[in-house]
């Protein structure tokens, strides 16, 4: 009888990596549990709470927008450029850049870039710790070699607070850690 080849640890030897459709699944369950936990922990830490916080973790379960974040049911005007930043009185937004760029040899690439906004709780929590925050910032970037024949992907996840991830707009920015997006000019 054949001794069974042993199953490296987690994070060992090369090779013994998860998929990554696996890695990217997890990685949005995560940040689907973080969520739910975090507007959980912030309600949980409120001495009543009111109707605007009723149902909320249910709320945010079944993908709905929960009581105290405005909708967005009838145009509105735009201002620029303070609207090409962020509008903290709705729970969700993102800014999307797409493209198609070309070396000058004639090489393609295709890219996407999504950086989101997403509100945990109506008001930022009441505590004193520059890290207490009620907005989280997640990103997406994926670059296609088309000749390459290969598709790249990554991710960023962080809080609003403390300076790791915001959005401004005047002047415009939107940043998580070391990625950002920001005008280039003073008009946003």
């Amino acid at each position: 009888m054949k001794p069974r080849p042993r199953t490296p640890p987690a994070g060992g030897r090369k090779g013994a990596s998860m998929s990554p459709s696996i890695r990217r699944w997890l990685s949005w369950a995560l940040l689907a549990a973080l969520l739910l936990d975090a507007g959980g922990l912030y309600l949980a830490g409120r001495a009543s709470p009111g109707p605007a916080q009723a149902g909320y973790g249910l709320a945010l379960a079944a993908g709905e927008t929960p009581q105290g974040f405005a909708r967005a049911l009838e145009p509105r005007p735009f201002i620029f450029p303070a609207d090409h930043g962020p509008h903290p009185a709705f729970q969700t937004e993102w800014w999307y850049y797409t493209g198609n760029l070309q070396t000058a040899d004639g090489r393609r690439f295709g890219y996407q870039l999504t950086l989101f906004r997403r509100a945990l709780a109506p008001e930022a929590p009441a505590r004193a710790s520059a890290f207490a925050a009620n907005q989280i910032y997640f990103a997406h970037l994926a670059l296609t070699d088309v000749e390459g024949r290969r598709h790249l992907a990554f991710e960023r996840f962080s809080r609003g607070a403390a300076g790791l991830a915001g959005a401004q707009g005047d002047p415009f920015r939107v940043w998580i850690e070391d990625w950002s997006a920001q005008a280039l000019d003073g008009e946003g």
